[in-house]
């Protein structure tokens, strides 16, 4: 360990540990985030880092300069990740939000379990610069560390909303929403230029939308395809904004 480097202690390492388990981060209301990238994302965005760790090729970084300095060794007994990353930051959480009802297109997840796919899908809304992501209560929860590290920062831009989305599709009246289904219009017939605003809804890969939101919904698309049983969420997402925002 060179002089300007620390070591985290017991009770930190004890911490960083817990906020792998949802129940510990809502407890905390913390959160971690993991790499030079989405930390310095995070630090940007303004969220506040209860603890701020660093090796020492960071030290000098003025988003670093209030970091503690660690060897490789002591970042990995932090780390979620198979290799250590160069930075790791405990998040203070920031306020739950509501989507602004004036805002563009929408993605709207429900049942989405798996933290990589919401993390990408947060990632396409930044990419294609949609209003933001609606969730289903039983969604993942976006501080997920997986969903933190595969949005790749956008989730400290994006908004990101968990509420009960029948209630929310019925109360939006001025917004058209599309369910996803293998049985659907398909999506290059579907018209966008001169359309209203739009709540693309994707269901979960084992169950899909929920016969309460499917029934909620305007009009059911699809993707058409000859071989593949079904996509994967985010592709199919990936797929559906970039078409919708042609």
């Amino acid at each position: 360990m060179t002089p300007h480097q620390t070591m985290p202690t017991r009770n930190q390492i004890k911490l960083v540990k817990s906020l792998t388990r949802k129940k510990e981060r809502f407890a905390n209301r913390l959160f971690i985030a993991e790499g030079r990238k989405v930390v310095a994302e995070a630090l940007e965005a303004g969220l506040h880092a209860e603890m701020l760790f660093c090796d020492k090729d960071l030290s000098d970084n003025s988003l670093f300069k209030s970091a503690e300095t660690i060897s490789p060794g002591e970042m990995e007994r932090l780390s979620a990740l198979s290799s250590p990353s160069e930075a790791l930051a405990v998040l203070r959480m920031p306020e739950d939000i509501k989507l602004k009802p004036e805002s563009p297109n929408w993605i709207v997840l429900d049942g989405i379990r798996d933290p990589g796919n919401l993390g990408t899908i947060i990632r396409i809304a930044d990419w294609f610069s949609w209003g933001g992501v609606l969730c289903s209560e039983d969604c993942v929860d976006r501080f997920n560390p997986k969903c933190v590290q595969a949005s790749m920062g956008s989730v400290f831009r994006v908004p990101v909303e968990y509420c009960d989305l029948a209630v929310k599709i019925n109360s939006s009246a001025d917004r058209e929403f599309l369910a996803t289904d293998m049985n659907g219009l398909s999506i290059w017939d579907v018209k966008v230029e001169g359309q209203p605003k739009r709540g693309l809804v994707i269901g979960s890969e084992s169950h899909g939308i929920s016969e309460l939101v499917s029934s909620a919904c305007s009009s059911t698309i699809t993707i058409p395809g000859e071989r593949a049983e079904s996509l994967n969420a985010a592709v199919a997402c990936g797929i559906l904004v970039a078409a919708l925002s042609r």
